[in-house]
């Protein structure tokens, strides 16, 4: 029996662990799933728990329970994948196959100040945030990307805290011109202020230093961009800029034919030929297809090469507006959007989705589906590329 060992919990990891029911059934498994805490971590919501709302706390015991999953609840510390052996706080594991799904962070390295002064969409920190500015106050956010949006917004429609938004690039770069001008809309009639092109070189506990002069705040909350766990450069692995191990699109280490990377802290370059962006909305598929190539590498058959294509990015603008953007299948923008109350509807649809899907699995395994680069995507890329 191979033993299985899964590092993290989150979307793509959980989602491994669950798909991999039917090899745990038929004996060729033991499945170890291990995570820091046990209660699963709904990332995509954390800007709701920054602005004090009651978020449902999911658990992760209760979510494997009669899969055949076996659940450790602790630290992991080192990886040696030469020794195939996991190091954590109070245990040591050996497995046969190993999935490292340890997820990503915010990048707190970028400028001085922010490990000491910032506020992060993280759930520790979110939380502190809240308690920060119950009674109000003057909020700076930094980035102007999805995060610094939705926080943005979630804040503007709190009573009594003021939020201005400053960004080194434009606001929403990676949307159509129409969905940005709907965001920018949005942003000037809920009161946010937006400069943007704004180069931050430090932060201080009520200050940030800036290319346009100082700018004061009650709190600072950083919003810039996410770098992989550690842990995956430490430990050897084959790592990009961002730190993220380096997959073949078998999603196999480019090091070690049993270790599989899935989620943030792994890349993989899709058929567009560029790599998957840090999401849930790719986590879950790698984790997946993950779980099924895994499946084959214990039957000795032939591993299948991930596939995966875009639809739509989803931005919620408080609690009443969203924008959501269609792209093609490589992440290009399209001029079609939706906003308003249907596009918030459609956003929460997805953050449910990704909860029900889980619990879906779960039942029945394998049930999970994803978009997959149909064949004429596949052709107009080559076109594009010829």
């Amino acid at each position: 029996m191979q033993q299985i060992l899964i590092l993290g919990a989150g979307y793509g990891g959980l989602l491994t662990a669950l798909r991999l029911q039917p090899q745990i059934k038929q004996g060729n498994a033991q499945v170890t799933l291990v995570n820091a805490v046990d209660t699963f971590n709904e990332r995509i919501r954390l800007h709701q728990l920054a602005t004090g709302q009651t978020l449902k706390r999911y658990s992760i015991p209760r979510l494997l329970k009669g899969t055949g999953v076996k659940f450790m609840q602790d630290y992991v510390r080192h990886i040696d994948p030469n020794e195939q052996r996991i190091t954590l706080d109070h245990d040591v594991l050996d497995y046969d196959v190993l999935v490292v799904a340890l997820g990503s962070r915010i990048d707190r390295s970028v400028i001085s100040g922010i490990k000491q002064y910032a506020y992060t969409l993280e759930r520790q920190s979110a939380s502190d945030l809240n308690k920060k500015l119950q009674r109000g106050g003057k909020l700076l956010i930094i980035g102007g990307g999805l995060t610094g949006i939705e926080a943005a917004t979630e804040y503007a429609e709190r009573r009594g805290v003021d939020v201005q938004l400053v960004t080194s690039g434009k606001v929403s770069a990676d949307v159509s011109s129409n969905g940005r001008d709907h965001i920018l809309k949005t942003l000037q009639q809920m009161g946010v202020t937006v400069t943007e092109q704004v180069n931050v070189s430090s932060i201080y506990e009520h200050h940030a230093d800036s290319s346009i002069g100082q700018l004061n705040y009650d709190a600072v909350l950083w919003a810039g961009g996410f770098t992989a766990s550690p842990l995956v450069a430490e430990s050897n692995f084959t790592v990009n800029a961002t730190g993220q191990m380096l997959v073949h699109d078998t999603l196999q280490s480019v090091d070690y034919d049993n270790v599989y990377g899935v989620g943030d802290c792994a890349s993989v370059t899709l058929t567009s030929g560029e790599a998957q962006r840090m999401a849930c909305a790719v986590a879950m598929p790698m984790g997946a297809h993950g779980a099924d190539n895994i499946s084959h590498y214990l039957n000795q058959t032939t591993q299948e090469p991930f596939q995966f294509a875009y639809m739509l990015q989803c931005i919620s603008l408080g609690r009443r507006d969203a924008l959501v953007q269609f792209v093609d299948a490589d992440d290009t923008p399209k001029d079609r959007i939706l906003t308003g109350r249907k596009a918030a509807w459609v956003k929460e649809f997805i953050c449910r989705y990704t909860i029900l899907s889980l619990q879906l699995e779960k039942r029945f395994p394998g049930m999970y589906w994803y978009p997959k680069v149909a064949q004429e995507v596949e052709q107009n890329i080559l076109a594009k590329q010829a």
